[in-house]
């Protein structure tokens, strides 16, 4: 059942003792399977943890840090780990609770959301969700292709760096006001579904910094769109070159928000 993990990693006592050895915990290799039920991994209470080289498939959350009632927990060092979800509506790949956390070389399929952060200080780098079409069929809550997130960001200060959404509806999404920084990202689309096809999506201001992005779109979409923000809204972000195809672009929003030269996809 979903009321534990398969695994949880973390100690109970949250002094940070980061110079201890005790303070470290790891798990490497081996392949997690929740069977469409039960979340993979949760890292909690305090430590150092590294998960590496791992296979998470069949779970509704891949992995989660969790953060304590006040706002604490542990940090997490995720390296080459490979998750597929549960394909329905609350799959996640990843969630971070806590900050400082670093995600690198990951590919994350059959979610919702690819990675969900609700804290700050975190970097991401080669990190690739992609929608599997085959998950939407059947009976059930399964994926909602118009409501498919990559990366969810909620916080102002993580990082990005050739981070790769591969067919999800909206590869970034910015929620209060946050002032994220992409460097190098990239979105595609392979496939007509749904008729959404959207880079950045904000809620509010732009105040991102998205430097030398690629946002490559099928040109048989309607709704499509390099940034989008809801009406009267404004902010200090910057777009700087980005790699586009202008002309099957529907909401023009991003173009007061460039700097240098928008280049043809």
């Amino acid at each position: 059942t979903r009321s534990e993990p398969l695994f949880k990693l973390g100690a109970t006592d949250m002094t940070d003792e980061f110079a201890s050895v005790a303070y470290h915990y790891s798990l490497e290799g081996g392949i997690l399977d929740g069977s469409d039920k039960a979340d993979a991994i949760w890292v909690m209470g305090a430590g150092n943890v590294s998960i590496r080289y791992s296979s998470i498939k069949n779970t509704v959350v891949g992995i989660h840090v969790k953060a304590d009632e006040n706002g604490n927990g542990p940090t997490a060092d995720v390296h080459t780990v490979n998750i597929v979800g549960s394909g329905t509506v609350d799959s996640y790949g990843v969630v971070l609770d806590t900050n400082d956390n670093t995600l690198t070389n990951m590919r994350i399929a059959a979610v919702q959301t690819g990675v969900m952060l609700k804290s700050g200080g975190n970097f991401l780098r080669n990190i690739h969700p992609l929608f599997i079409f085959g998950y939407e069929y059947g009976e059930g809550d399964f994926i909602d292709y118009s409501k498919s997130v990559a990366f969810h960001d909620y916080n102002s200060t993580n990082w990005y760096d050739y981070c790769y959404s591969d067919q999800m509806a909206t590869a970034f999404r910015l929620s209060k006001g946050s002032k994220a920084i992409f460097l190098n990202c990239f979105a595609m689309w392979y496939s007509k579904r749904d008729n959404k096809e959207v880079g950045f999506e904000c809620d509010g201001d732009f105040n991102g910094s998205i430097l030398n992005a690629k946002i490559h779109f099928r040109g048989d979409v309607e709704n499509t769109a390099f940034l989008t923000q809801p009406e009267g809204c404004g902010g200090e972000g910057i777009i700087e070159n980005p790699v586009v195809n202008d002309d099957l672009i529907a909401d023009k929003t991003y173009k007061k928000y460039v700097t240098g030269k928008i280049i043809r996809a």
